[in-house]
Parts: C-alpha cells; sequence; structure tokens
C-alpha cells in the first residue's frame, strides 16, 4: 500500500480512545480517524465502531463526507479486504502511513 499524505498544515491520524488516559470515560469500543490541523482542531473526522457480536461501522457525520474523496484507498481496502475487526482496520491506517495520535498519558 501507498502511505498517502495531505496538505501542508494538515496530518492524517487516527486515535484509539480506549487506550488513551481518558479511557474510563468512553462507552464505545471505536478509532477515531481524522485530518488533524497542525494548530489544533480538524478538517473532518469520522469514527469507526465496533458493535458487539455484529462488527464494525463507519460512521461519518455531514461535514465528514470529503474524507471520501480525500482517502479513497482507506473505504476501498476495508472493502476489499472485508475487516470487521478494529485491529484490522489500524492495520490498514498504519499500512496507509495515519500517525497514531492516541495521548496515552495526560498532559500537565
Amino acid at each position: 500500500m501507498t502511505n498517502l499524505t495531505t496538505e501542508s498544515g494538515y496530518r492524517l491520524v487516527y486515535v484509539i480512545p480506549q487506550d488513551a488516559w481518558y479511557r474510563n470515560v468512553v462507552t464505545e469500543v471505536s478509532i477515531t480517524v481524522s485530518k488533524a490541523a497542525d494548530e489544533g482542531g480538524c478538517a473532518w473526522e469520522f469514527s469507526v465502531v465496533e458493535h458487539r457480536d455484529i462488527g464494525i461501522r463507519v460512521e461519518v457525520f455531514g461535514d465528514a463526507f470529503d474524507a471520501f474523496a480525500e482517502i479513497p484507498e482507506f473505504f476501498a481496502e476495508l472493502a476489499k479486504v472485508g475487516r470487521t475487526t478494529l485491529d484490522g482496520v489500524r492495520e490498514i491506517l498504519d499500512d496507509l502511513g495515519f500517525a497514531d495520535a492516541t495521548e496515552r498519558t495526560q498532559r500537565r
């Protein structure tokens, strides 16, 4: 797979909330994928949520539909490989060059 890139001032990242320092308040098992701005915030983000005994679901709000056009390789790989676990999704993200931006320790 090819490493994906984006324009200057942004990074392609993912966060695993259940691995983050704030995991005790997380209710869903998921991965949040985003085009993060270097100065804070993001251009878009969506979640891949694990539904127990069912599989995964990509949850995209309307303001993140640009992701379909900007990272079609991710969605194509999901369809091609048929990954049904978050570990499989993370493998795809890693293979495409997304950075793990999970904050595992609290900032002071």
